[in-house]
């Protein structure tokens, strides 16, 4: 529960619905080709500059940030931008772990 009375208003958490396919299709690419199947969450945090609301149409710029192995796992840090009308309204990052 956040506390917003107002159904219109996605709750913050809700783009990651977005995000996650953006991930999806740039991690999984020949060239970089993590195995989705053992892919686990590891942290996420977002900067709202504008809440989503009801009706918007977004997009979605997904970047990979980082990545690196330890312990035979697979670290991937990933930003993605998601735009409404040319503007920023929320920029958000997740850690993804492949496991080995």
């Amino acid at each position: 529960m956040i506390g917003e009375s107002n159904t219109t208003i996605a709750p913050p958490t809700f783009t990651i619905r977005i995000t996650l396919t953006q991930f999806e299709e740039i991690l999984t690419r020949p060239e970089i080709g993590l195995d989705w199947s053992r892919l686990v969450h590891g942290d996420q945090k977002f900067e709202i500059f504008s809440p989503v609301k009801a009706g918007d149409n977004l997009t979605c710029a997904a970047t990979i940030e980082s990545y690196r192995v330890a312990a035979g796992n697979e670290i991937v840090s990933v930003r993605s931008d998601l735009h409404r009308d040319g503007k920023l309204v929320i920029s958000a990052w997740s850690t993804l772990v492949v496991r080995a």
